[in-house]
């Protein structure tokens, strides 16, 4: 018999669904108001909301990311989306004023910016502004006292002092770092910046800038064979499966050393005169590693249970790794033991905002949550009902988010602007632009034919329009190789038109090498650039590759036009116009990235005598930077493209933050108000309840209908 002709199992179902829908009517009116009704009550978040530490006690940011985060060793790493983990982690000596622009270098960790002292080949002090060969430049650095690392089982100790995790098997049973009982703290030294150093010459980690760094420490060459050959020693004497374990601090490095008199100073010495040197002290290469946490990770059972550097890493920095599920989330935590820098502070009217922030102790979030968000779509929905708190804006989004104004200024459409969202700009720190190859017969080599070919194309390449196009307005045209906020952006002239170029003699047939991405504007964009060129007169042929082909072609010099990009490493001019600089030219040798191969014996002397100055302003400075811009406009090697902008947008209860393409680390300036967010989630993501109510009345109308159906025919039966 069917349960639901039975009336007392019917009428048991019926009561039962009831019961559940009434149950969760009672659960939706509790929930409905954002406001506690008590001082101990916390407002619950919306049925729909995805980040679970989402309530107005803590302030937890929510972002997202779309790509595993393979290296988190900062002596590996050399990726932007890693860096948003890296950053927060670690602390480099130096970092840029937050609000400064041009950028400007402060102190992080270091009691000042380091001293400087030149010497000549017999290691002997030269005054700063010396004529006199520079053999040698000394940095020296000294440390804030008891800055502390963040809580980690590799700095734990015993009562007597000894380290609890140092002498393990493999047959713990660790398996994530959660599963040590304990962890520990120590103060950080000048040795463990000297350590990172001397990691950047370990064969084993393939330092993306050991190459680099390798021309200008003294003794770094030499430390990476004394590794190489102390490792092949150790392979002919260890079991297979043993961790080849070294202890650094055994491999004296020249130039990187602690001073004997002070544990918080260190020195580098570096070959020869380099300034811009110093940016490189605001990077995570150059971030201090203790060696307890390399001895930790080389032990048995560390890596098979994918517990490294590159997975869980230890600093001093203001955030912690508490969660790395790279196919789920990423959590950073507040670091327990950060107390040593503040919210800064500045009396610029635009920064009045940030104002009530300053002297807080940083970081000012108690946490910040990374979802694995493989879609853009997926993002911004989420975005658009407050469970993430910014956003950049895909081009599929673009045409409903961001208008422009007469004057062409972007502006936030009415239904954005109507939630409290504001539009956030920035320039990126870099620039792409078209480039000739140089050594190309054609468009390449000084002679006056083909310099005028290639002012004859810059001249009509329509750059606006290609921004217009395919950028969505994000992007201002470029005037030369100096993106804005860096110092000789503002000594970048417009080209002046020249109508005769328009006489000029023009190849039938050029060349311009690409390489496919799959994006479905690509077509579109080398169509479009062949109409331009059609315009000009000329037939432009697409030859697209693999990227692979493509970099192969641009070492050795094999194609014609191409377009590309560069993203500065730090804010100096020297690093933007390295890439016009001769000895850099991809033909000459492995690593070079000057891909134009540009080589001119005018602008290469102004670059060599630019680099010799000192990093703050000066005439000379001045006078070398247009020098070089100038000659840049002259012999044109390339068509100045633009410099990205990046829109963001963010909702009301994130406090408004600088912009900045060039500053890391600035998710420690992050602040919000949670329970604003919690309220503006309520009011954008309210539950429709009415289906369960008609669901509730056709059931009590069933049971009704039932029942009578039920007594009549029971009581038809008794007559």
């Amino acid at each position: 018999m069917s349960p639901w002709r039975h009336p007392v199992i019917f009428l048991g179902i019926c009561s039962l669904l009831c019961v559940l829908l009434i149950l969760a009517l009672v659960g939706c009116d509790d929930r409905a108001s954002p406001t506690p009704t008590s001082a101990a009550s916390t407002p619950s978040a919306p049925w729909n909301n995805p980040n679970p530490e989402s309530n107005p006690t803590e302030k937890v940011f929510f972002s997202a990311f779309s790509m595993e985060a393979k290296h988190l060793d900062p002596a590996v790493s050399y990726d932007v989306g890693e860096y948003t983990f890296i950053s927060p982690i670690y602390e480099p000596p130096l970092q840029y004023d937050y609000y400064k622009r041009p950028y400007t270098l402060v102190p992080l960790t270091t009691t000042a910016l380091p001293s400087i002292q030149y010497l000549n080949a017999q290691q002997q002090p030269l005054p700063e502004n010396t004529t006199e060969a520079v053999a040698f430049t000394v940095y020296t650095l000294t440390l804030k006292p008891h800055i502390q690392y963040q809580p980690h089982p590799a700095l734990a100790k015993d009562h007597e002092g000894k380290l609890l995790y140092h002498a393990l098997t493999g047959s713990e049973g660790f398996q994530t770092l959660a599963d040590f009982p304990s962890t520990g703290t120590r103060e950080l030294t000048a040795e463990d910046y000297v350590y990172q150093i001397k990691r950047l010459a370990d064969p084993r980690l393939g330092s993306p800038i050991y190459g680099l760094m390798s021309e200008y420490i003294v003794g770094l060459t030499e430390l990476n064979k004394a590794l190489t050959e102390a490792l092949a020693a150790k392979r002919t004497t260890s079991h297979k499966n043993q961790p080849l374990r070294l202890d650094l601090r055994d491999f004296p490095l020249t130039g990187a050393k602690t001073t004997s008199s002070d544990p918080l100073t260190y020195q580098i010495t570096i070959k020869g005169k380099y300034p811009q040197f110093i940016h490189w002290l605001t990077m995570s290469f150059f971030v201090p590693m203790p060696w307890e946490t390399e001895y930790f990770y080389q032990q048995p059972g560390m890596l098979e249970n994918n517990l490294s550097l590159d997975t869980y890493p230890i600093g001093t920095g203001t955030f912690m790794l508490t969660e790395n599920n790279p196919q789920r989330r990423m959590v950073l935590s507040k670091n327990p033991n950060f107390d040593h820098e503040v919210y800064p502070a500045s009396d610029a009217p635009e920064d009045q905002a940030m104002q009530r922030l300053a002297g807080l102790t940083l970081p000012l979030l108690d946490k910040i949550v990374f979802v694995l968000e493989k879609e853009s779509t997926a993002y911004w929905n989420k975005f658009l009902q407050g469970y993430y708190d910014l956003s950049g804006i895909s081009s599929d989004a673009f045409q409903t988010a961001i208008q422009f104004d007469n004057a062409g200024n972007p502006v936030l459409s009415p239904t954005l602007s109507s939630k409290g969202i504001r539009l956030r700009v920035q320039s990126s720190p870099g620039f792409f632009y078209w480039g000739f190859n140089m050594k190309d017969d054609v468009v390449g080599g000084f002679g006056e034919k083909a310099r005028q070919l290639r002012q004859f194309i810059r001249q009509h390449l329509n750059v606006d329009e290609y921004i217009r196009l395919f950028m969505n307005g994000r992007g201002i045209h470029a005037a030369g190789p100096l993106p804005p906020d860096i110092e000789g952006y503002t000594l970048q002239p417009p080209i002046a038109l020249d109508p005769t170029l328009d006489t000029i003699e023009k190849p039938k047939t050029l060349y311009f090498d690409t390489y496919s991405t799959g994006d479905p504007e690509e077509n579109l964009r080398n169509r479009w650039l062949q109409t331009q060129f059609e315009k000009m007169g000329i037939t432009l042929v697409i030859r697209a590759t693999d990227t692979n082909r493509f970099q192969e072609k641009f070492r050795t010099g094999n194609l014609q036009l191409f377009f590309y990009g560069w993203d500065g490493d730090y804010p100096d001019p020297e690093n933007f116009f390295s890439i016009f600089y001769g000895p850099n030219a991809a033909t000459l040798g492995e690593g070079g990235f000057n891909g134009i191969n540009y080589q001119s014996a005018d602008f290469d002397r102004a670059f060599e005598a630019y680099r010799q100055h000192p990093l703050t302003p000066s005439p000379q400075k001045t006078a070398l930077i247009s020098e070089m811009i100038h000659r840049l406009n002259e012999d044109a090697p390339c068509v100045w493209g633009m410099y990205p902008r990046t829109f963001g947008l963010l909702h009301e209860w994130l406090v408004p933050t600088k912009p900045s393409g060039i500053i890391r680390n600035n998710l420690k300036y992050l602040s919000l108000d949670p329970k604003l967010r919690l309220e503006r989630q309520w009011a954008w993501n309210q539950p429709v309840v009415w289906p369960l109510w008609v669901l509730f009345a056709i059931l009590v109308g069933g049971v009704g209908w039932y029942g009578s159906q039920r007594y009549r025919h029971h009581h038809g039966k008794g007559h």
